[in-house]
């Protein structure tokens, strides 16, 4: 039986839409459920509002500008689409989202805050230098793939591990074109919608794999197993530091 969220048409306080729930005050949409469909023009989506969601996938809608605290907390999301509008992305707001592997994040975005996407889980993150602030382990165990490091960021504990990329962009989507191979250790291999990353190479417009993704690399968290893919495992030939190196990617069949 789906989920139905509706207010009485006489309540001061509260309205609903898109079997969603609303504050009057402000317009800031406050509870969702698994039938939810957030309307366009929604511009906030309020603390806790779709906590432990339980839908996979979700591409939220244009004129969003504000995702509060810990609004899709412990939800089953893997995928996440978020709009050119989007501007904060709130402490805790995807915290515990373990099975998350799709979030690019536009360069609309001018905030993430504290634990944001602190899943436990190594996870990829494409990211550019735009962003003006990120918290405290917004990142946590990701590897970041980023284009520059901004000012009002926070030290470097919002990440684990930094991979200066040239970025290219699928709509309003970035992804990894090239990065410079950086020191020792394993790194989470880069996410494209629609394709798969197959490897490096060192020429660009090769499709020659030098170095390719090793799979599905096990790490256990509450008793339950996840699984990502990660190039240059310890011990592996690398290149050295610094070496420019293209990411090959293979389009999926539609």
């Amino acid at each position: 039986v789906s989920e139905i969220l509706a207010v009485n048409e006489g309540n001061a306080n509260y309205y609903s839409k898109g079997n969603c729930i609303f504050s009057k005050a402000d317009g800031k949409l406050v509870a969702g459920c698994a039938a939810s469909t957030i309307p366009t023009g929604t511009k906030v989506i309020g603390e806790r509002a779709f906590y432990e969601y339980p839908i996979t996938e979700i591409a939220l809608p244009e004129g969003l500008e504000v995702i509060e605290f810990a609004a899709f907390s412990r939800s089953n999301l893997q995928r996440v689409e978020f709009p050119s509008s989007l501007m904060v992305i709130g402490e805790d707001a995807f915290s515990y989202c373990n099975d998350l592997t799709y979030f690019p994040i536009p360069d609309s975005v001018r905030s993430v805050e504290r634990n944001a996407f602190d899943i436990g889980v190594p996870k990829s993150v494409t990211l550019s230098g735009r962003v003006a602030f990120l918290g405290s382990d917004v990142f946590n165990s990701a590897t970041v793939y980023l284009d520059y490091i901004g000012e009002g960021w926070n030290d470097y504990n919002y990440l684990g591990k930094t991979v200066y990329s040239e970025l290219r962009y699928d709509g309003i989507a970035p992804y990894v074109y090239s990065i410079e191979c950086p020191s020792g250790g394993q790194i989470t291999v880069p996410y494209r919608k629609g394709y798969d990353f197959m490897g490096w190479t060192t020429e660009e417009g090769s499709e020659i794999v030098i170095y390719p993704t090793i799979l599905s690399k096990g790490i256990e968290i509450d008793g339950v197993s996840y699984f990502y893919n990660f190039t240059f495992p310890l011990g592996a030939p690398r290149p050295e530091v610094g070496t420019r190196l293209y990411a090959i990617w293979k389009e999926l069949d539609a």
